[in-house]
């Protein structure tokens, strides 16, 4: 179905209505003359005379009233105009309305009730009731450790000779958060109508209800675990990916940004009463991930043997050890709050694997140059070699696994394990504290591209075709800032219809109104402790128990080792402990590596065509991990106090109304006969202050051109004065009868009277007597042809 306008209705409709008015009267014409007998009094052929002169006849048939030769030129300037002036404003009647247009625009704002929305989707099924929710927290990774502010009888101890955890019986392991931490970490993100989430307004999507006796952690013994009070635990969630919408996606208690990375907290409510909907802003915690990438300057190129099976791998060097520097490249990490210096990490990443790839091959930097290639394969086995594909991407550690192929060779893994705490910068055993931030160095094997020209790139196992893959090392830290969302909503009550414009960066007046941000101090390692973290009350700046910093952002602190967190958590902080599991968990292990999905695939081959494009993969698989495991609860409703259960709240949208538009183009022809219109009303009524006209002066001209007054004059001069009245020529003259009489067989009789021979066929030289006329004339009409069809007598001419 098309869609039309209002104005192209309205267009059409004109339309035919212009074309009806203009035949209308043409096809009443018609009728009029079959029905109009020849005999008429000399009103009634006045009338006609007006209904037929009135008409486009006169102007289609090329009629004497429609002639302009030997016309004054001043009637034919007037009449042509008006002609035009006709038809531009049939013009006018169909390509005005072509200009309306009808839009839903922002009008003004008010403070609208909004209520809860129900999220359908799988991330809406799949998610855990928020019913029986607790938030409790473990520490200790080894061993199991007292968490700061609580202690319920059990003491940890660790020293040269090892690490001990000891308690009187009935000693147990406390969950609960302290009170001070609670005010602390919600001080910033309460009060009334702020809408920025902290720690205690995120959840896990999926979690489990426990009531543990004696629970072990890694060596350590079983202990009680909160007096054998039920808690809560955090799982492992996968839904639905996220990746390939390519959109901000709105899904159960979250914001989710599938085009560049990053999720925003929000239990999802909009207004619920607006006819036409509305927009409106809310500040949200935002985090999301940032990467770089450094390209390693090598490939692995192949070539596709039978049965999909790869021959020929080799190491490429393309600059890697070529063009390696000798001085192994470093950052600062004193303020990593100040400078994460992601590129910096992902270089000094990339620098190390290619030492410790050289060292593997055997290669010194005199031994190889640009273009030089190293095979990758022992014997004629192609066992090692299922890494190297032409339909996947691989994302993973830093490990080395990309420069080995079959090829047997010294044990590397040492090696790439310090490479990877130099490019973190920190390892589970440093301390937590806001300068040793989450980091995680990966290594992007991209997606393999064609290099036999020929070939088309989309026809992956042509055998014979040769295949290049790019390898990346990058550097991935996690940002939480406040951002705005623009949010419409349009349509029914559902989220379906509640859209998200645009995301941009909480903009602030001055550097003391930017958020405080607060990371707990712990006193532990890192391995041991998922520190609380977020914007807290300003006057917490500097306070001795935190590390704090008044910034836009804030780099997140890292938990687990550096390189494992698991997603299971024995804790149900989501906030504190799934961005660094999710950013351990940023590979292709999970089906990330779009071998089974083509257009995943497709969409990697094209991030994967260069370092900068490449990180934006890492930012999308985090995303993905993160959105299927995190739930923001924080609403409009809760934001603004509103009775628990209620599920509504008041908040200022910019409703919108619909507005009838229109473009001034479409309205040329209009503005041309306004102009006309105007002119002519203008000399009209010049002409009448001058006396050049009158309605007098009109009424005798109308008069005395209508058909029925000049043939009475004519034919009847005694009977009634030229400039009588209408009311007494009516009575006196216009009564009489009157039609079209032959003139066949009249001669001219010397007194001027024109006759006409019948039969005669062309005209005579001018001059002579006898000439041929028209045949027909208005006259007293005889008996046998007064009810003759006045079409009748113009056919045949004779009566």
């Amino acid at each position: 179905m098309v869609d039309l306008t209002v104005g192209q209705v309205s267009g059409i409709i004109n339309f035919c209505v212009v074309i009806v008015q203009f035949t209308l009267p043409l096809a009443f014409v018609l009728i009029l003359i079959a029905f109009l007998e020849n005999e008429n009094n000399a009103v009634t052929w006045s009338v006609v005379g007006r209904t037929l002169q009135a008409s486009m006849w006169p102007s289609l048939l090329s009629a004497d009233s429609a002639s302009s030769h030997g016309v004054r030129k001043r009637v034919i300037f007037i009449t042509t105009l008006s002609t035009i002036a006709l038809i531009i404003l049939a013009v006018a009647g169909v390509v005005t309305p072509l200009g309306l247009d009808e839009e839903i625009t922002p009008s003004f704002t008010e403070p609208v009730a909004f209520k809860y929305l129900k999220d359908t989707s799988t991330f809406g099924q799949g998610t855990n009731s928020r019913d029986g929710y607790l938030f409790s927290r473990l520490c200790g990774w080894t061993l199991w450790q007292n968490c700061p502010g609580t202690f319920g009888g059990y003491t940890y101890t660790a020293n040269r000779t090892g690490m001990y955890l000891d308690g009187p019986d009935g000693a147990y392991m406390d969950t609960n958060v302290p009170q001070n931490i609670t005010e602390i970490f919600k001080s910033g993100t309460s009060g009334r109508g702020n809408l920025v989430s902290g720690p205690f307004d995120v959840q896990f999507r999926l979690f489990t209800n426990v009531k543990d006796t004696d629970v072990g952690n890694n060596a350590s013994k079983n202990v009680p675990i909160n007096q054998g009070k039920v808690h809560s635990e955090g799982m492992d969630a996968t839904l639905r990916s996220v990746i390939l919408d390519d959109n901000y996606v709105l899904v159960e208690g979250l914001v989710v940004d599938a085009k560049t990375g990053g999720v925003g907290f929000r239990n999802h409510s909009a207004p619920a009463n607006l006819q036409y909907g509305g927009t409106w802003d809310e500040s949200l915690l935002w985090v999301e991930p940032v990467s770089q990438c450094v390209d390693n300057n090598f490939t692995i190129d192949f070539t596709v043997i039978a049965n999909q099976e790869i021959g020929n791998v080799r190491l490429t060097d393309n600059g890697g050890w070529a063009n390696l520097v000798r001085d192994r490249p470093d950052f600062d990490r004193a303020d990593s709050q100040l400078d994460v210096q992601l590129w910096q990490r992902a270089y000094k990443g990339a620098w190390m694997s290619n030492v410790i790839a050289a060292s593997f091959h055997n290669v010194t930097k005199n031994m190889t140059g640009l273009g030089k290639s190293y095979s990758l394969m022992e014997g004629d086995s192609t066992f090692g070699l299922s890494s190297y594909k032409t339909t996947s991407v691989a994302v993973g550690d830093m490990n080395g696994d990309w420069m080995k192929g079959n090829r047997e060779g010294i044990d590397t893994s040492k090696n790439f394990t310090t490479a990877n705490t130099l490019c973190i910068g920190s390892a589970g055993a440093d301390m937590s504290n806001i300068t040793n931030v989450a980091i995680k160095c990966s290594t992007i094997m991209g997606t393999a591209k064609r290099t036999d020209t020929t070939g088309d790139p989309s026809r992956m196992y042509d055998v014979g075709s040769t295949w290049s893959i790019p390898i990346y090392t990058c550097a991935t830290a996690l940002k939480a800032s406040v951002k705005v969302i623009t949010f419409t909503m349009n349509g029914t009550h559902t989220l379906e219809n509640l859209h998200i414009d645009r995301i941009s960066p909480q903009n602030y007046s001055s550097p003391s109104a930017m958020p405080v941000w607060a990371v707990e101090d712990t006193g532990m390692e890192i391995n041991d402790v998922d520190p609380f973290w977020g914007i807290v009350d300003a006057k917490y700046l500097n306070a001795s128990h935190l590390w704090t910093i008044q910034r836009e952002h804030l780099w997140l602190p890292s938990v687990g080792n550096g390189i494992f967190a698991p997603l299971d958590s024995s804790s149900s902080f989501a906030l504190l402990s799934v961005p660094g599991a999710a950013l351990a968990k940023v590979s292709t292990e999970d089906d990330y590596s779009g071998d089974k999905n083509f257009a995943l695939l497709s969409k990697w081959r094209k991030l994967s065509a260069s370092e900068s494009s490449a990180a934006t993969i890492l930012d999308l698989i985090w995303t993905d991990v993160a959105a299927n495991n995190f739930v923001g609860t924080k609403s409009v409703a809760s934001a603004y106090g509103m009775a628990e259960g209620s599920g509504s709240g008041m908040l200022a949208v910019e409703t919108y109304r619909r507005k009838i538009t229109y473009n001034m183009l479409f309205a040329i022809p209009a503005l041309i006969i306004l102009v006309m219109w105007i002119a002519s009303l203008f000399t009209a009524l010049l002409m009448w202050i001058a006396s050049r006209v009158s309605l007098g002066v009109l009424r005798e001209l109308i008069n005395q051109t209508s058909t029925g007054r000049s043939v009475t004059n004519f034919l009847y001069p005694e009977v009634c004065a030229h400039s009588a009245p209408t009311k007494m020529w009516v009575k006196d003259a216009g009564k009489k009868k009157m039609g079209f009489v032959s003139l066949h067989g009249q001669e001219n009789g010397g007194d001027g009277q024109v006759v006409v021979r019948a039969g005669e066929g062309e005209n005579r030289s001018v001059g002579e007597a006898q000439r041929k006329g028209a045949g027909i004339r208005f006259g007293e009409v005889g008996l046998e042809g007064a009810q003759t069809p006045v079409g009748t007598v113009f056919q045949r001419g004779v009566f």
